[in-house]
């Protein structure tokens, strides 16, 4: 019965320890480990030199909210349910956020539950 635990534990140390770190309005050359010499960021450096760097990696979409989407489901954006951040499109019905009016908004309602998502 032992033998059996130590096996499992050797093979879960075997998988590889991950950590992605998504930022809104921070492009590459924002870190030190990518050649910023005026922000210090020596934690996130650390962690470079001790892994791996991507060097060419491109964003799912120019803004956040489906680029977001697109890393968590794997899907194109153009196949995705979150099309862009808050989207108002003039001309449709008008919607009440407590006393405020406001327009409808598109491109942001929520996932099928069937639809596997990265966490899961």
């Amino acid at each position: 019965m032992m033998a059996a635990g130590a096996v499992a534990a050797s093979a879960a140390d075997n998988r590889p320890n991950i950590i992605y770190i998504m930022c809104d309005d921070m492009g590459y050359g924002d870190l030190g480990c990518y050649g910023q010499k005026y922000i210090s960021t020596p934690h996130i450096d650390s962690l470079a030199r001790q892994g791996v760097r991507f060097t060419q990696a491109y964003a799912g979409s120019p803004v956040s909210a489906p680029s977001r989407a697109s890393l968590m489901t794997g899907q194109h954006t153009g196949h995705c349910e979150v099309r862009g951040n808050k989207e108002y499109w003039r001309g449709v019905d008008t919607v009440m956020y407590g006393a405020n009016v406001d327009f409808s908004v598109v491109g942001q309602h929520p996932y099928d539950p069937a639809q596997v998502i990265l966490p899961e």
